[in-house]
């Protein structure tokens, strides 16, 4: 980050802190406090040059637009989106429409998650001519739920998940917390009526992911609220232990299925994304897949409607005012964004994505 923009966020967040402290006891505070005009200024401008690597990306014909990306270009702030770009790259993801409605390569490993991933770029995109194959690229996803139509009954801990693949295979036994919410989002994006049994089946499993032995059936659940990787199976190093971007997508994934704050098995993820609130690591699991927690994060904490979140040390946060001043100083000085440890996030296209989307629900 350079020089000048960094003094300028410095000296944004100290007003924003100074702002912060009129705010009355016990009032939600204004957005223009939780973001103030210098610190929107800043990221607007940190955003450019990232955002035209991207488009650069998508402008190179011989090679198959990445959905995140097409997503992550639709969602900007406008005069930010490289609009003719933009409408190639989105042509191109509906050439990969298939006869089931599905949104894949036909040597696809993963067409449920590939399908997802074009559906959020499409609706990002919100093109009427779009909302035909949208509609269809849903249904595909619901007949992907491993049910009954899989063989899978309703005791089993990967009912009603979305996994990789056509069906279930010895590799990948069943769908993960991670897939099953992006699937779920792409569902409501699709219009996917919420009173189907599609959203009740995935309730089911999400629940089974919960360490919330008052709602998970499963035997080895704990109580604190957060999420694991899927049923039984954690990527936390003490096994079975809750880890950061599971949980965002557990309760995201609640949200999309229709269940709001008041509901216990909401209410005891949210508490346990504030306890856990980090910016130094994915939570549990360090610093593997940290941007797409950075990503999650931005979006549950904007879903969940909250300014302000309290640790476990009863440290009050404005998120969006940390997550932005992280994220500026990890910004490379091309502009790009890049995580090393982890061998998706390694790809610097994927890397940016996850920053800007973050940045995008930080500017909302």
């Amino acid at each position: 980050m350079n020089g000048t923009l960094r003094t300028g966020l410095a000296a944004a967040c100290a007003c924003a802190v100074l702002a912060g402290a009129v705010v009355s006891a016990g009032s939600q505070p204004a957005r223009s406090v939780v973001l103030p005009p210098a610190t929107r200024q800043a990221l607007l401008t940190a955003v450019r040059q990232p955002a035209a690597f991207l488009a650069e990306h998508l402008a190179v014909r011989d090679a198959a637009p990445n959905p995140l990306v097409v997503e992550t270009l639709a969602t900007l702030p406008p005069g930010l989106s490289p609009a003719p770009s933009l409408g190639a790259a989105l042509d191109a993801i509906r050439a990969t429409a298939q006869p089931d409605g599905g949104f894949y390569g036909t040597l696809s490993p993963d067409p449920t998650s590939e399908t997802a991933q074009a559906l959020h770029a499409l609706q990002a995109a919100g093109r009427d001519d779009d909302r035909p194959a949208v509609g269809a690229a849903g249904r595909f996803l619901v007949a992907q739920q491993l049910d009954e139509g899989e063989g899978v009954t309703p005791e089993d801990r990967f009912y009603g998940s979305f996994g990789r693949g056509l069906t279930r295979s010895a590799q990948e036994p069943g769908g993960n917390v991670l897939t099953t919410e992006s699937a779920l989002r792409a569902l409501g994006e699709a219009g996917i009526p919420r009173g189907s049994e599609t959203w009740k089946k995935a309730v089911v499993f999400l629940e089974r992911c919960q360490n919330d032995n008052e709602n998970n059936d499963q035997g080895w659940a704990g109580n604190d609220g957060g999420f694991v990787l899927f049923p039984g199976f954690s990527l936390a190093a003490e096994e079975l232990h809750s880890f950061g971007s599971a949980t965002l997508a557990g309760y995201l994934g609640f949200t999309h299925a229709g269940l709001r704050r008041g509901d216990a098995r909401v209410d005891h993820s949210v508490d346990w994304v504030q306890r856990e609130f980090a910016l130094d690591a994915n939570p549990f699991v360090g610093s593997r897949g940290l941007m797409q927690y950075y990503a999650l994060l931005a979006r549950a904490l904007r879903t969940a409607g909250l300014d302000m979140v309290t640790d476990a040390k009863f440290r009050r946060h404005n998120w969006r005012e940390e997550l932005a001043r992280k994220l500026l100083v990890l910004q490379q000085s091309n502009g790009q964004w890049t995580n090393p440890d982890d061998p998706t996030e390694r790809d610097p296209q994927v890397a940016t994505s996850y920053a800007l989307l973050a940045l995008g629900d930080i500017l909302r």
